[in-house]
């Protein structure tokens, strides 16, 4: 059950659901900006280009430039930006002395299919490239940005380039076909659900297309899984989807599920929260590992 804070927390996400039916693109897309946490006193911000993406790096003073926590920000694949996860990544980083790097990939309707997970493999490679090391460091994609990072993540293993140590994916979208229950679409606090309605992102993707739709990959090489969903969210049913393909492929991972928080709730700062994150560090510091995951 929420606490105080908890509840007035899901009140404001339901007024905003309520706000974004009637805004236009535009308008959500400056709404959300507004919205973004603000950075620590000690946290130091750098905007990058890298091969035309640009990528906010944030590091505190006990930064290490070898690990890279990675940030894919949610939002449909037609909103959302780095900042969406300041409080989230930085909660981590500073903890484990990692740099992180937010990427504010492509957007649709202006760019669809493959252009935001192609921004992230560009980005990823590049870090690769100034010596990160993909055993220190870890990728984190909430909603649409757990997709990318899936996305990313099969296409780098199928080209033969090192993947991190560890996945951290809260409630992605792994593809068509996977239906809600009537208690998750009524529940949602920040998702509608219309029937057959596709993202405009998949408007140039073919059906059968792995990298596209995550559900239709195999999982044989990937690092440690770490997957977190909301039992009133309408994409919970993707996560189980997701967890069932990983035990198929008997991928070391782990699944944890709130009853009472919502879509994407990694990046909520609320205190029934802070066991989840606090269950982050723990994992990505386990799985720190000497060269990463690769073929």
């Amino acid at each position: 059950m929420l606490g105080e804070i908890g509840q007035k927390y899901e009140e404001r996400l339901r007024e905003i659901k309520k706000l974004r039916s009637k805004s236009t693109l535009e308008e959500m897309r400056e709404n959300q900006k507004k919205r973004a946490s603000k950075l620590p006193e000690d946290a130091e911000k750098t905007l990058l280009n890298i091969k035309g993406v640009e990528t906010e790096k944030i590091t505190f003073p006990n930064s290490r430039s070898s690990s890279a926590l990675v940030y894919i920000h949610g939002g449909g694949f037609k909103n959302g930006y780095a900042s969406n996860g300041y409080w989230l990544c930085t909660q981590i980083a500073r903890n484990l002395g990692m740099t992180i790097y937010g990427i504010n990939y492509s957007l649709a309707p202006e760019d669809t299919y493959p252009a935001a997970f192609m921004d992230c493999v560009k980005v990823w490679r590049k870090l690769l490239e100034w010596g990160v090391d993909p055993g220190e460091s870890s990728i984190i994609g909430t909603s649409a940005g757990g997709t990318i990072a899936l996305s990313l993540s099969l296409w780098c293993r199928d080209h033969g380039i090192y993947l991190p140590s560890s996945l951290i994916l809260s409630s992605p979208y792994i593809g068509e076909g996977i239906e809600p229950t009537q208690y998750q679409i009524d529940n949602d606090a920040i998702l509608d659900y219309r029937t057959g309605e596709k993202y405009e992102y998949y408007i140039t993707a073919d059906c059968d297309d792995p990298y596209a739709y995550p559900v239709l990959g195999d999982y044989f090489g990937f690092p440690f899984v770490a997957l977190f969903a909301s039992e009133k969210e309408i994409l919970k049913n993707h996560s189980d989807k997701l967890d069932e393909i990983l035990n198929r492929d008997g991928i070391l991972h782990s699944y944890f599920i709130d009853k009472d928080l919502w879509h994407a709730f990694l990046n909520s700062n609320v205190p029934e929260n802070e066991k989840y994150v606090a269950k982050v560090i723990e994992i990505i510091k386990e799985n720190y590992q000497v060269k990463g995951a690769s073929l």
